[in-house]
């Protein structure tokens, strides 16, 4: 007797404490847009997976938000449910769909206290993105934006990237906080798929750029614009932002091997931030040049120290090696630039991967470009580096 009233006791006690776990209701008012099922019985203090987004007739969809007037964006990675609550769908006018777009620093602008940035929005299938790596696919249209940002706004721990904001069309460029300029600001038609050609098609001259971080890291993209041969356009992106620096219209698409004996014309070097930056330019003969960057340790070295280099990316690589090209626009060799070739100076086969062995007096390099062309260059001569 006594132990079933002891498993009677257990079993009401296992019961209580069940019904203290609390449970609740996520529902997802649409707003006008195809139903999305409610989720019961979300445990206390729990995260949610997001739904498949609702569709709505002449619609952009712009995610889920706290409240009906959609001010407060909910984090599904973070936010946690903790009562019974509604989530809000936001809605935006229907655009053009756009496939990627692509942004890269240009540098401090010609508008006091600004930083300008080129942004590239591109048909859907122009290219595609695997692995970092840009591909294109088939001819299409692109929508490019020179855009300007005030310093503080432009600044982030990973370098420089497009602040959030509506940018607005200014004939003079000089209207902050937010602007794209009609200077370059253009439609542009790749016209060959392998060799890309950029014909101007024509200059937008009035509308808005509206930039907007999601809570999971992607943007949204919107351009409602117009050109001068009286074209209006609604464009959208929804990603990633690929805040590279990188002119990929610069290196050809179509691989090559590129074998040469290098001709010695200057090796320079000097230390910055701690660093021992000795760049190293070969000609290849004609207009044909290999910069080569190297990262050593300050040693005051006289010549390039002998050793197997990797060609890598980043600044946190342990010296020392050959810097791999970062993807700004390149248009000559200067001290600091990284690894690189310029053929004829229109095209730029840019160094992301290989070795380089320096020898007493010579120095061999294997490496691969951007889109995958071969590097091949062998120097034997002076390695003196000029301080």
């Amino acid at each position: 007797m006594k132990n079933l009233l002891k498993l009677s006791l257990i079993f009401a006690a296992v019961l209580t404490f069940t019904s203290c776990e609390k449970s609740y209701t996520v529902t997802f008012n649409s707003q006008g847009g195809s139903a999305v099922a409610s989720l019961t019985e979300v445990p206390e203090g729990t995260t949610i997976a997001e739904p498949v987004a609702p569709t709505k007739a002449n619609s952009d969809f712009d995610g889920w938000y706290k409240e009906a007037a959609c001010v407060t964006e909910w984090n599904f990675a973070t936010d946690a449910v903790n009562s019974d609550i509604t989530l809000y769908a936001k809605w935006s006018e229907a655009s053009d769909k756009v496939g990627h777009y692509v942004t890269w620093y240009h540098g401090t602008s010609d508008v006091v206290g600004a930083h300008k940035f080129e942004m590239s929005l591109y048909d859907e299938g122009v290219f595609e993105l695997k692995s970092d790596t840009l591909k294109f696919k088939t001819a299409g249209v692109v929508y490019r934006f020179y855009m300007y940002a005030p310093f503080a706004n432009a600044a982030s721990e990973q370098g420089y990237i497009i602040p959030e904001g509506e940018y607005k069309f200014d004939l003079d460029d000089t209207e902050l906080p937010f602007t794209f300029c009609n200077r370059f600001s253009e439609v542009e038609r790749a016209q060959n798929a392998q060799q890309p050609s950029w014909a101007h098609t024509a200059d937008f001259t009035g509308g808005t750029v509206t930039v907007t971080k999601k809570n999971n890291g992607d943007y949204i993209v919107k351009a409602v614009v117009s050109d001068d041969m009286n074209n209006e356009y609604k464009l959208r992106y929804e990603g990633k932002i690929v805040g590279d620096s990188y002119d990929y219209r610069l290196e050809p698409l179509e691989k090559k091997t590129i074998t040469e004996n290098g001709v010695y014309t200057n090796i320079i070097g000097g230390v910055e931030n701690n660093i021992d930056k000795v760049q190293a330019v070969f000609n290849l003969g004609g207009n044909k040049n290999l910069t080569l960057l190297f990262l050593l340790s300050p040693t005051d070295a006289t010549t390039i120290p002998v050793g197997t280099y990797q060609i890598a990316k980043g600044n946190n690589i342990a010296l020392p090696y050959v810097q791999a090209s970062s993807g700004k626009t390149l248009t000559s060799p200067q001290y600091g630039t990284p690894s690189y070739i310029t053929v004829d100076g229109s095209n730029v086969y840019f160094l992301q991967s290989g070795t380089v062995i320096v020898d007493a007096s010579s120095i061999t390099v294997t490496a691969k470009s951007y889109f995958g062309s071969t590097i091949n260059m062998s120097y034997t001569g002076d390695l003196t580096i000029l301080r």
